[in-house]
């Protein structure tokens, strides 16, 4: 149910159209709503670009970038066309030259404790991943901060500022402990040994994350004062699927 005690809007299959529609009538300032959708379908995409090509795979990421401004990353989405996961497999798959896991490219730093870094943050936003990858892929992350966006934007709609600076908040800080050191190794790679799309959407996860001297400096899991203790009443994404629109085609809002 919604806050104004309108029925359940479904999402479509590209990632929360009907979310966007609601909020066409929001003005073009920076954190409007309208923005904020947008940006999550964005990081939706960019995800999925980082994901192993399946049966559907190239129509969900025509379908999502239909509905992108950003001309880079319309044009990672065209590379992307004809795909295979043979290829994929080949260069991020076991064994490949390039790891899409945050692990891989903080190896002087303790694995678990990585692990459970991400962990916290899923953990306290209710983020469950539906797909293959694991916690530290770089799809799953990119994922999230969708997700984290979307919350965000859904916190804004609800008239709820407090929940929507815990949502941004959280996403800038996972950004530069996590996202960030993930990208920087998987950039140094990826211009010379990756597909051509994942080529170009590394670009663009480089231009979105902060360098690593931006890092939060505590932690997310050391916090003792952190609003992320009440992270779990921000707006809640999808119904029976907590990861929302961003793994489920049945979500509601």
């Amino acid at each position: 149910m919604s806050a104004d005690g309108a029925p359940p809007v479904p999402c479509d299959e590209h990632g929360c159209s009907a979310l966007r529609q609601a909020a066409s009538a929001c003005g073009p300032e920076a954190g409007s709503p309208r923005e904020l959708l947008t940006e999550a379908a964005e990081w939706r995409l960019l995800a999925l670009l980082c994901e192993r090509p399946r049966p559907g795979w190239e129509a969900e990421v025509r379908g999502l970038a239909a509905e992108s401004s950003l001309p880079g990353l319309r044009d990672a989405a065209a590379a992307a066309a004809g795909a295979t996961e043979g290829e994929y497999l080949a260069y991020l798959g076991p064994g490949g030259p390039l790891s899409p896991r945050e692990v891989a490219h903080r190896s002087m730093e303790d694995p678990g404790r990585i692990l459970a870094g991400i962990a916290a943050y899923y953990e306290a936003f209710g983020y469950r991943p539906q797909g293959e990858d694991p916690v530290d892929h770089v799809a799953t992350e990119a994922g999230f901060m969708g997700y984290l966006t979307l919350k965000e934007a859904l916190a804004t709609l609800a008239g709820d500022p407090e929940a929507a600076a815990i949502a941004r908040e959280a996403r800038r800080s996972f950004a530069a402990e996590h996202l960030a050191p993930l990208v920087a190794g998987f950039a140094r790679f990826a211009a010379v040994v990756a597909p051509p799309h994942l080529a170009a959407v590394t670009a663009i996860l480089a231009s979105r994350t902060p360098a690593a001297a931006g890092r939060a400096g505590a932690g997310f899991e050391s916090s003792a004062d952190s609003p992320w203790r009440s992270a779990r009443r921000l707006p809640v994404v999808g119904g029976s699927s907590p990861s929302g629109c961003f793994d489920s085609d049945d979500c509601e809002l």
